[in-house]
C-alpha cells in the first residue's frame, strides 16, 4: 500500500526511472521552455524533492547525477532495487514500452502514492488493465502523461468546446506528423508496441478524446514503405465520434518535419490547436454575401506560457492522491488511447466503411 499518508504537508519525494531524453536530456535543449522533463518538474517543484533516478545505461546514470546534482549512488542500474531502498512517493516510468507495466507495478507494491508513467501506457490492453488494478489495489495514483491534458490552452478549449459556444463537434482533421521509425528499439515492435500511430498519436488521440468526446468507432490501416522495419510508418483512421461528429487522423506519414494539429470544425464556430497554432473563429454575418453567415475569427480566451502545464501536472497528481480521485490522465483515459491505436492496427473497422 501507499506509504503516505493522505493530507502528509512534507515534500514529496520523486525518483525517475529511464535518465534518456524525456526522463532527463531533453533539459539540455536550448530552444526548449524548461522543465521539459519528468526530472525537471521534480526538480524544479517547491514541494518535492527530486532523490534518486534509475538507468540500464552508466553512461546515463553518470548524466543524471551530473545534471541534477545526485550522488552517483542514488541513480541505479536495478529499479527494483532503487524501490526497495529509496521508497520514493513518486515515481516517473520513461523507460521503452515493453516495461512500463512491470516498472509500474513494482512501483505500486513498494508504496509509490503517484505513478507518472510515459506514453504509451502499455503494449496491449491487458497490461494496462493490470497497472489500473495493481495501482488501485495499491492506493497509488496512475497518471499517464498524454501531457495536453495539464495544458491551459488545451482546458481550455475543452471548456469552449463541451460550453456549446461554438456548437456541436462536426468534423476534426488531426495530425502528428514525423519522419520514418528510427531502426532502434522504435522499430521492434517486441519493444515499442508499434510504430508512429502508437508512439506519436497516443498523444493525438487521446487529445480528440479529450477535446471533442467518446470514439463511438474506428476503421483504420497502416502502411510501411520500408520493407526492413517491422513497424509501420503511416496510420490512418476515420472515426465517429459519440456525438455523431466524424474525424479524420494521419499519423507518421514519412515527413521531414514535425507537426501536431486538431483542425476541430464545429456547427457555430472552430478552434485550430497544436504545437505551432491556437486560433479560434465564431460565425456571423457574412460581409461579402447578404443572407449569408461565415467564419470571424477571435482572440483566443487564454494565451501560451511556458509554464503552460508545469507545475500543474504535479499539483494536479498530488491534489488527486490527497482528495482520492483519479488524475485527468489517469489509467483509463491511458488505456482508451491504446485501444484506438490497437483498433486501427487491427484493420477492423465498426459502422464505418473500410478504408481497405
Amino acid at each position: 500500500m501507499a506509504l503516505r499518508s493522505k493530507g502528509d504537508t512534507r515534500p514529496y519525494t520523486a525518483a525517475v526511472i529511464g535518465c534518456g531524453r524525456v526522463g532527463s536530456l531533453l533539459a539540455r535543449d536550448k530552444l526548449r521552455h524548461q522543465p521539459s522533463t519528468h526530472a525537471g518538474i521534480y526538480a524544479a517543484h517547491p514541494r518535492v524533492r527530486l532523490i534518486a533516478g534509475c538507468d540500464r545505461r552508466a553512461s546515463r546514470r553518470a548524466e543524471f547525477a551530473c545534471d541534477w546534482g545526485l550522488p552517483a549512488f542514488r541513480v541505479y542500474a536495478d529499479h527494483r532495487q532503487m524501490l526497495e531502498e529509496m521508497r520514493p512517493d513518486i515515481v516517473s516510468i520513461a523507460t521503452y514500452t515493453d516495461s512500463h507495466a512491470e516498472i509500474t507495478i513494482a512501483a505500486a507494491r513498494a508504496g509509490a502514492s503517484i505513478i507518472l508513467c510515459e506514453k504509451p501506457m502499455a503494449r496491449t490492453l491487458a497490461e494496462a488493465d493490470r497497472m489500473i488494478e495493481v495501482c488501485l489495489a495499491e492506493g497509488a495514483v496512475l497518471g499517464v502523461h498524454h501531457e495536453r491534458r495539464w495544458s491551459r490552452i488545451f482546458r481550455e478549449a475543452r471548456r469552449i468546446i463541451s460550453s456549446g459556444e461554438i456548437g456541436e463537434v462536426r468534423t476534426v482533421i488531426g495530425n502528428v506528423l514525423t519522419g520514418a521509425p528510427h531502426p532502434d528499439w522504435h522499430a521492434r515492435p517486441e519493444v515499442s508496441g508499434g510504430g508512429p500511430t502508437l508512439h506519436d498519436g497516443t498523444h493525438l488521440f487521446d487529445a480528440i478524446r479529450y477535446l471533442c468526446g467518446e470514439i463511438a468507432a474506428i476503421s483504420g490501416r497502416t502502411e510501411r514503405k520500408n520493407p526492413d522495419l517491422l513497424v509501420e510508418d503511416t496510420g490512418y483512421a476515420v472515426m465517429r465520434l459519440a456525438n455523431g461528429g466524424i474525424v479524420f487522423v494521419e499519423c507518421g506519414g514519412r515527413r521531414k518535419y514535425f507537426n501536431f494539429e486538431l483542425d476541430i470544425q464545429c456547427s457555430r464556430g472552430r478552434i485550430q490547436i497544436g504545437n505551432a497554432v491556437l486560433r479560434l473563429w465564431t460565425v456571423g454575418p457574412s460581409p461579402r454575401y447578404e443572407g449569408f453567415t461565415e467564419f470571424s475569427e477571435r482572440v483566443f480566451p487564454v494565451g501560451w506560457k511556458p509554464d503552460d502545464y508545469f507545475p500543474f501536472i504535479v499539483d494536479e497528481l498530488m491534489d488527486a492522491y490527497d482528495s482520492s480521485r483519479p488524475s485527468l490522465s489517469d489509467g483509463h483515459e491511458g488505456r482508451a488511447a491504446l485501444d484506438a491505436v490497437l483498433q486501427v492496427y487491427s484493420g477492423k473497422g465498426a459502422d464505418l466503411p473500410s478504408l481497405e
